[in-house]
């Protein structure tokens, strides 16, 4: 009984007892002094009356009519009542515990209830003292109090049995706080509150990504710059200082607090790095400067070359010293292994020297017999004659074996008057077999790669960045026009210039266009001397103006005079500036064989497409050079442009792709074209009209006759080819198609009877706007339907893209097939231009689990499979790709024809199982009768196999997620 109850039943008592003495006290007329009912003499009166008190027959006293009252009906009359006026207080003991009402029982129907017992947790007072224990209260009305096992009577989610949140309490009060709802690293979040990594103080939702490998902010990845590594050397972009360049990482491998960012030059050595004190004589660059202090030599190399690049088959260059004292100029080449080849007759050591021009180069050249001075030879090399032995005095020339592993090679530059003709310093290359220059040197210099050492300290002025403006501002140089040009010049040598630098531009006798020069001096530095390593650029620009008869591939080139206070004084050279030709690619790759592309340009020069091609080197008498293109825009090649070589072995000229016959046929000869054996470029033209196109895309250059040999070196490989636009006009191309499933069973597949939104993003790649741009996309296939088509674009801009403004519904029929592809119809009008696109897609079709259910694909397409729930059925293709694979597999049929080239692309989920594609022509044995698959990158989600069929039949092509048991969801694109 709560103490509320309690104190009820005593104010009950009290009132009572309140009225009972009230009712003993006259207080109404009839009971007052002068009635009929007063004291005194009336007949009620106390005294001598029938009615008083003492001797009539109704008194108290002594009456036999008499009886003690019930005043309150418990059933115990006044003479017995411990209270006659409440009926709850009596001498009952109701309950049987000893204790009456009377005597203070404040519950007589619970035996457990009565004054002095114990309180129990029941809720109720059971020692009747009016108070109820704070422990028996359900202050947080949970339905549990405190001696009921509620740890938290003040918060409602909190009592026994309670499901636990995620508050950091102990909701269902069973003494533990569950582990994700702990704070372990003190980070301010729980596992249960998104911190995916409760050990970690720097992880929790939306904290600062570090560069440390890990999900800081617990978003689910990794930004780019924690994942990309693009030099290969194990860091990523945000560890390391140069991510183009695998020597340069913040790995201090050796612990002695550099790394090679900071310029430590040998990180696997703790005693070298920058700072360190040099050990005379231990041929150790213990401070990293690039001199071995205490020894007469000087590294031309910045490392150590690396072991096995075969810059001489057998004999690795390890490193490459020089020195000049003046007088000689000698070469220290030491390798990994001892030269125990001195005497093998393939063996050769040569060490080239250049002037700083290039124009005059020795070789000194030790070669095929025992090493003594009688077996060296010079030899000289000019641009015009090439390479001559037409020098050999022994006395000039110095070859000892210094160590078990190391040559000294030497030439008396003074003897042969070279100390005159190289006033500044010698550019050297070390050639360990023949023709086989090693590539560790790192200065680039005609064919091969080369160090350059210091003769004399004296400054050395070279042309740094050329910038070209034009007057009418679209980067073209045209016959006519006004060009400005900007030449900076740097100070490569090591000493200052003289003050007051100027420089004076003429016309180059290598120039083939007209022109002359308007403004041909100017003044660097503002006076001042320039420094080694600085650059400066000029006032005022240097203008230059073309002649009217300048015509398309003719280039411009100037000589530059340099001159200083001191009497120093350079001749430079420009860059061809080409006229009339746009740059398509500068690249120093090797395209194909012998020729090397420097650059490749264009024009369209009234009706002809005219092309110029610079190469690194002179052209060899058989060569030729082949540009191929798409000019339907398709992604295969239809048209060839091919020079004739010089020996007359192919014949030079347009040539048209014929898909059908797998052949290419003549057309007819090029209108124009340059080639020169000796010569390092080509210019050629084709007539547009036979083209017939606006837009068409370069796809490859090479040379070789059978046309078979495509370079994939221009911006990527063959999926990237460079457009000409040869109009002005917009191009608008499908940019991204993206899905989203509206209706369907949210696998990610569209299936029969799905409805998908699809988001349509354009892109102009032509050279002008393409304003108010709207696409209409439609079906012409009756298993799909297009609602909503209309979509507009706006504008899209030149070399822009553009999402359309609405997302059109497609439905697939229920009935729909699930094999094949489909393709959507997309009408766009840019601002009055049409273009008619397709819009790619594909129903999902179920992969087989063996060749005998395996699926007959009939058109190419994208397929998108999963073989998480497929049977270990092909588990070891190793024969074909390399690996063992041993988990799931996906298998298709396909039937080629003899010669059918089938190009499969299967692309697993990013992140996903390492994949692997192969296909065979056994029904039964696939695995153990692999014709042909590929996984070329081990733990890559993706490959591309390129398969000729060798005859007619049926083909199983069987894709394979894999790693210990594990498969995955995938996409499958075939074009066969």
């Amino acid at each position: 009984m709560g103490r509320d109850l309690y104190l009820d039943r005593w104010m009950i008592i009290v009132l009572g007892i309140v009225a009972l003495a009230l009712a003993g006290c006259p207080t109404d007329d009839d009971d007052d002094v002068s009635d009929d009912d007063s004291a005194v003499a009336d007949d009620d009166d106390t005294t001598g009356d029938d009615d008083d008190t003492t001797g009539d027959d109704d008194d108290t006293t002594g009456d036999d009519d008499t009886t003690p009252a019930d005043a309150d009906g418990d059933g115990w009359d006044e003479t017995e009542d411990c209270d006659d006026t409440d009926a709850a207080l009596n001498l009952d003991d109701a309950d049987g515990d000893g204790v009456h009402t009377c005597d203070g029982d404040c519950d007589d129907t619970d035996p457990a209830v009565l004054p002095g017992a114990d309180e129990i947790c029941d809720r109720l007072d059971t020692d009747c003292d009016g108070v109820l224990p704070d422990d028996e209260i359900d202050f947080d009305g949970d339905g549990h109090t405190e001696c009921e096992g509620d740890c938290d009577e003040g918060d409602g989610s909190v009592y026994p049995g309670a499901t636990e949140i995620c508050d950091g309490n102990d909701n269902d009060c069973d003494g533990v706080i569950a582990p994700e709802e702990q704070d372990a690293d003190g980070d301010g979040f729980v596992p249960c509150d998104s911190d995916c990594d409760d050990n970690d103080p720097d992880t929790y939702p939306y904290a600062t990504e570090l560069c440390d490998g890990i999900d800081n902010d617990c978003d689910g990845a990794l930004p780019p710059d924690e994942t990309y590594d693009g030099d290969g050397d194990g860091d990523a972009v945000c560890a390391d200082c140069d991510d183009a360049d695998p020597a340069l990482n913040l790995l201090d491998a050796d612990g002695d607090g550099y790394d090679t960012c900071a310029g430590d030059c040998d990180d696997a050595a703790a005693a070298a790095h920058p700072g360190a004190t040099d050990i005379t004589g231990n041929w150790v660059d213990e401070d990293c400067d690039g001199v071995f202090d205490g020894a007469p030599w000087e590294s031309i190399l910045d490392a150590p070359d690396a072991q096995g690049d075969h810059s001489g088959y057998s004999v690795d260059i390890e490193d490459l010293q020089a020195h000049w004292d003046g007088q000689r100029l000698l070469m220290r080449v030491t390798s990994y292994d001892p030269f125990d080849e001195l005497t093998d007759p393939d063996m050769s050591v040569d060490m080239y020297v250049f002037t700083t021009d290039g124009s005059v180069g020795y070789a000194l050249c030790y070669d095929n017999v025992t090493p003594t001075p009688d077996a060296l030879q010079l030899w000289t090399y000019d641009a015009v004659n090439g390479w001559d032995q037409d020098m050999n005095p022994p006395a000039s020339l110095l070859f000892s074996e210094d160590t078990g592993d190391a040559l000294v090679l030497g030439i008396d530059l003074v003897d042969i008057g070279l100390d005159t003709e190289i006033s500044l310093d010698a550019v050297v290359a070390v050639d360990m077999y023949n023709d086989y220059l090693d590539e560790a040197p790192d200065d680039a210099f005609d064919e091969g790669l080369y160090a350059r050492v210091v003769l004399q300290e004296v400054p050395w002025v070279v042309l740094g960045d050329v910038t070209v403006l034009d007057a009418s501002g679209d980067g073209v140089i045209d016959a006519g026009e006004s060009v400005e040009l900007i030449l900076e010049l740097t100070n490569e040598g090591f000493a200052d210039t003289g003050a007051n630098l100027t420089a004076t531009v003429s016309a180059s006798g290598g120039a083939t266009a007209p022109f002359s020069a308007a403004t041909s001096t100017a003044s660097y530095g503002g006076g001042a001397a320039l420094v080694p390593g600085d650059t400066a650029g000029h006032t005022p620009r240097f203008e230059v103006v073309m002649g009217a008869g300048a015509s398309a591939g003719q280039s411009m080139v100037l000589d530059v005079v340099v001159t200083d206070d001191d009497g120093n004084s350079w001749t430079l050279e420009t860059p061809a500036q080409l006229v009339g030709l746009t740059s398509l690619l500068v690249d120093d790759d090797d395209f194909s064989y012998d020729f090397d592309i420097a650059s490749l340009s264009y024009a369209v020069d009234g009706t002809e497409l005219v092309f110029l091609v610079t190469s690194h080197s002179a052209h060899a008498a058989d060569q030729q050079v082949n540009l191929f293109f798409d000019t339907d825009l398709d992604g295969d090649v239809d048209i060839a442009l091919s020079t004739i070589d010089d020996n007359g072995d192919y014949y030079g000229g347009i040539w048209e792709y014929d898909e059908t016959a797998g052949s290419w046929d003549y057309q007819l000869a090029p209108s124009q074209f340059e080639f020169q054996v000796g010569s390092e470029h080509l210019l050629c033209s084709i007539p547009i009209p036979v083209l017939g196109v606006d837009f068409m895309r370069l796809y490859a250059m090479s040379w070789d006759p059978s046309v078979t040999y495509y370079d994939l070196a221009p911006d990527g490989g063959s999926g990237e080819m460079l457009l000409l636009a040869l109009v002005d006009e917009p191009l608008i191309e499908l940019e991204d198609a993206t899905w989203s499933e509206v209706i369907g069973n949210g696998d990610d597949f569209m299936d029969p009877g799905e409805s998908w939104e699809v988001s349509l993003e354009l892109a102009n790649d032509g050279p002008v706007d393409a304003t108010s741009t709207t696409a209409l996309l439609s079906s012409s296939d009756a298993d799909l339907t297009v609602v909503g088509g209309t979509v507009v674009f706006g504008t899209v801009a030149s070399e822009g893209t553009d999402v359309g403004d609405t997302a059109p519904l497609v439905e697939v029929d229920p009935g729909a097939p699930l094999t094949g592809s489909y393709v959507l119809d997309l009408a766009v009008d840019a601002g009055g231009y049409l273009f008619d696109l397709e819009v790619p897609l594909s129903l999902g079709v179920t992969p087989g689990d063996t060749t005998a259910d395996a699926p007959e694909l009939t058109t190419p397409g994208t397929y998108q499979g999963d073989t998480s729930t497929l049977a270990n059925d092909y588990d070891d293709p190793s024969a074909c790709t390399g690996w063992d694979a041993n988990s799931y597999d996906g298998v298709y049929v396909l039937w080629l024809s003899a010669g059918q080239v089938l190009a499969a692309d299967l692309q697993y989920q990013l992140g996903g199982p390492d994949a692997a594609i192969y296909i065979s022509d056994d029904p039964v044995n696939p695995d153990l009768n692999c014709l042909d698959g590929v996984d070329d990158n081990y733990d890559d989600p993706t490959e591309f196999m390129l398969y000729t069929a060798p005859a007619d039949g049926y083909y199983f092509l069987v894709v394979d997620g894999y790693y210990s048991s594990e498969g995955g969801a995938y996409s499958l694109t075939l074009n066969f």
